[in-house]
């Protein structure tokens, strides 16, 4: 599931630039706020940065967690398929 992540992300950013373009979702509602969109390319490398300078302490956290789980991958995957919300989704929020 963490190899798709990326993916997901590109999706999601599509569906936020096609949405700002026609005034929709979130992405146009921080335009609409006064915010450039230079700025919100910032937050998002930021952020990608941020994910990359910390990789290593999340890995080892993860693997921390994965260790004392409940449930099974198999519970957890189901749980996920069944409570998702697509990167179009999330974009027009």
């Amino acid at each position: 599931m963490a190899i798709l992540a990326p993916l997901i992300s590109l999706a999601r950013y599509f569906w936020h630039a096609r949405f700002l373009v026609q005034g929709r979702g979130s992405a146009a509602r921080f335009r609409a706020e006064g915010n450039a969109g230079p700025k919100m390319l910032w937050y998002i490398a930021r952020a990608h940065a941020a994910l990359l300078g910390n990789l290593g302490r999340l890995w080892r956290q993860r693997r921390e967690i994965r260790a004392r789980a409940r449930i099974t991958p198999e519970v957890f995957r189901h749980l996920m398929r069944c409570h998702a919300i697509s990167a179009r989704k999330v974009a027009e929020l």
